[in-house]
């Protein structure tokens, strides 16, 4: 609400950031004391990801507000963790077993960067939501609340291809660490579950805006457009392939 109140009136701004800090903090806490009783980071499941994730994406936002000065985006990223956050609360068993494989600090570095690289594909799917808000106001020659309160395009662009930069570098190498821990569990590296199969279609989602905006000069509404197709894919992939077509993920 606080951010909320911000975007509109330009007011309280020092306290949304103050109140996201406290979520943090108490998220920090809250996994410490699942990982102690649990004996394993809160990554072994769909609802545990869901809310390191939570955690992640929040940590991201911080550092960049404190990095851009830019509170804009906080009202439309504290939504998703609110989301995000209610879902895996509705959804966690603390009682379920998580397998021995997947008992490992491989595994845990290579979910932990998948959900990083995830973070960073949401603060792109961010600034496109702006991007195209804004530019339907000024094509439309309507400049009300977005065009007073969002940074330029160009800024929303390039924060957008930043964050997409950032996050397939770390869907990367979460795939990488996830085939070298496949081998060293099952036996194989890759194995076209439905999953998989999804991961490696964002991959060249992403993969291909990159290359297309750095070599074919992409701009515009095509790339915010482009950036929320591969958000919008994930967000399938995470909620409803993971928990009903999967047969290998539960995470």
């Amino acid at each position: 609400m606080l951010y909320w109140r911000f975007f509109v009136t330009k007011n309280q701004g020092g306290a949304a950031t103050a109140l996201l800090l406290s979520g943090l903090l108490a998220h920090s806490f809250m996994l410490v004391v699942y990982t102690i009783q649990q004996g394993y980071l809160p990554l072994g499941q769909f609802a545990s990801a869901a809310t390191t994730f939570v955690w992640l994406f929040g940590l991201l936002y911080f550092i960049q507000e404190l990095l851009l000065k830019e509170q804009e985006f906080g009202v439309f990223v504290t939504a998703i963790l609110a989301v995000v956050q209610g879902i895996s609360i509705v959804t966690i068993d603390y009682t379920a077993p998580l397998a021995e494989v997947l008992q490992n600090v491989y595994f845990e570095v290579h979910v932990s960067v998948i959900l990083l690289s995830y973070a960073s594909f949401a603060l792109g799917f961010i600034a496109s939501i702006m991007y195209i808000m804004l530019f339907k106001e000024i094509q439309g020659h309507r400049f009300g609340l977005f065009y007073s309160r969002l940074p330029s395009l160009e800024f929303l662009e390039r924060l957008n291809m930043r964050s997409i930069i950032i996050g397939l570098i770390f869907l990367t190498a979460g795939i990488v660490l996830g085939m070298l821990n496949a081998g060293r569990a099952w036996g194989f590296f890759w194995e076209w579950d439905p999953k998989l199969t999804m991961v490696f279609l964002n991959w060249l989602i992403y993969l291909s805006l990159v290359l297309a905006y750095a070599f074919l000069r992409l701009r515009g509404l095509r790339t915010a457009y482009w950036s929320l197709v591969g958000f919008l894919l994930i967000i399938f992939s995470f909620f409803i392939v993971t928990n009903f077509v999967s047969t290998i993920h539960t995470f």
